[in-house]
């Protein structure tokens, strides 16, 4: 019967029945009396949650699991990765990760999740200039134990970039964007970062060459209905337009530059909701498409 359960919940995540399962899961929890089972339920119930972006309801998942399996390295690698999702419990999470680690987890995930952990310390939690530093070095360490074990771990490639980016080595930073371009051309975030990044360089004929892939790209692509995979891509597509439209400006092609500034403010028409980044993104290219009607040259 236990058996049965446990794979009746995997054959439903499999074919994409996340809310059924969940339905089939919690019905089970409320008289199973097996322990053992329960925390497996949990675990898997816990690891639906963190696929639906419901982290807080993940990490309680997990908690129960770890109260019958106190010394499972694996279920604290889901718990810590679940908790750094949030800026206030990102601290707690590189203590269950740093247990997890103890209890002998040495996979490429934990230690990636662990560097992003330092990652989001660094950028939005600690305030002190000194221990932002501190966090950026241990961040960067564990990207590059996650490397070591796996050279082509997506998501340590794009945060290492990402902390390349923010301490201005951009020759570093665009290297491994191009990399994750390469690997994962569906990854348009990647591709709209890569531009960005070329900006910064002054290399806007390259940047407006990777920008453009990326925006065919975009085109191929479905876009999911899960607000926490949905937002990034957006948010990439919104960035590829408006990268498009500065590097245009740059090389005085205001014409280009207008189609850009206008499909930045058609990929946010009519969304409910926008990330901070898409409402500067809408706001900046209206104010610039203003200033092109006096100024038809271009925009500053």
């Amino acid at each position: 019967m236990s058996q049965n359960i446990v794979q009746e919940a995997c054959e439903m995540i499999n074919n994409g029945q996340f809310s059924l399962t969940i339905e089939f899961l919690e019905h089970h929890l409320l008289s199973e009396t097996d322990s053992k089972l329960v925390a497996v339920m949990n675990e898997i119930l816990g690891d639906v949650w963190t696929h639906l972006g419901e982290f807080t309801k993940a990490v309680s998942c997990y908690d129960e699991a770890i109260k019958v399996f106190p010394n499972n390295a694996q279920m604290y690698f889901k718990k810590g990765s679940a908790l750094k999702h949030h800026k206030d419990t990102v601290e707690d999470s590189v203590t269950v990760l740093e247990k997890s680690i103890e209890l002998g987890c040495g996979e490429v995930g934990v230690f990636s999740a662990l560097g992003f952990a330092h990652k989001v310390l660094s950028e939005v939690v600690v305030p002190e200039p000194e221990k932002k530093e501190e966090h950026y070095e241990k961040a960067v360490q564990n990207y590059e134990k996650a490397l070591r074990l796996d050279p082509e771990h997506s998501s340590s490639i794009r945060n290492l970039a990402d902390i390349a980016f923010n301490m201005q080595h951009y020759e570093m930073a665009v290297s491994l964007y191009l990399k994750l371009c390469q690997k994962e051309p569906e990854n348009i975030p990647a591709f709209a970062a890569a531009g960005h990044t070329l900006m910064f360089l002054g290399d806007f004929d390259k940047a407006i060459t990777i920008l453009s892939i990326g925006e065919g790209m975009m085109q191929k692509i479905t876009i999911p209905k899960e607000p926490h995979q949905k937002f990034p891509l957006m948010e990439a597509r919104t960035s590829i337009h408006m990268c498009l439209a500065q590097s245009f400006i740059e090389l005085k092609k205001p014409q280009q530059a207008q189609e850009e500034l206008h499909k930045v403010i058609e990929t946010t028409s009519g969304l409910e909701e926008m990330t901070s980044r898409m409402k500067l993104f809408r706001e900046n290219a209206q104010k610039q498409l203003k200033e092109m009607e006096i100024n038809p040259e271009g925009a500053s």
